[in-house]
C-alpha cells in the first residue's frame, strides 16, 4: 500500500469554491488524501465511487438541502457508518440539533478552526479503524 492509499480519504462537498479550496489545502497540508463535489449530487456521486472515509458537507447547497443529504447517503449499507461534518454559516442551536437528528457525527460553523476540524477528523477516521 502506498502512503496515499494509507491516508484517511475525506470528501468535500462545498458549493463555494474558496471554501472548499481552503479546506482542501488545510486537509491536504495536514496529511489527508481529499475528493471534492460542488453539489448534493456530485457528492453522492462522489462518495458512491468509494475509497471515501469521511466527508465535510455544506449544508447550503445549491441543488440539496445538506442535512436532507446526509440521510440519503446512510440508506447505502457500506456509508451507514462513514463520519459526516456538517458545515454551516448556521449557528443556531435548532440548526445543529436538525443536522445531528439527520445523522451527522459533528457539526461546525463556517469558517471551522483548522484545528478542530483536523482534530475531529482524525478521531472520527481512527474510529472507523
Amino acid at each position: 500500500m502506498t502512503e496515499a492509499q494509507s491516508r484517511p480519504r475525506v470528501l468535500v462537498v462545498d458549493d463555494d469554491g474558496l471554501h472548499r479550496g481552503a479546506l482542501i489545502d488545510a486537509l491536504i497540508f495536514s496529511g489527508f488524501s481529499v475528493a471534492e463535489a460542488a453539489t448534493g449530487g456530485e457528492g453522492i456521486d462522489a462518495a458512491a465511487a468509494g475509497g471515501v472515509d469521511a466527508v465535510l458537507l455544506d449544508i447550503g447547497l445549491p441543488d440539496v438541502d445538506g442535512v436532507d443529504l446526509i440521510p440519503r447517503l446512510r440508506e447505502a449499507a457500506r456509508f451507514a457508518g462513514l463520519p459526516v461534518i456538517a458545515l454551516s454559516g448556521l449557528t443556531r442551536a435548532a440548526d445543529r440539533d436538525r443536522a445531528f437528528k439527520a445523522g451527522c457525527n459533528a457539526y461546525m460553523t463556517k469558517p471551522p478552526s483548522v484545528r478542530e476540524l483536523i482534530g475531529t477528523l482524525s478521531i472520527l477516521c481512527l474510529e472507523g479503524d
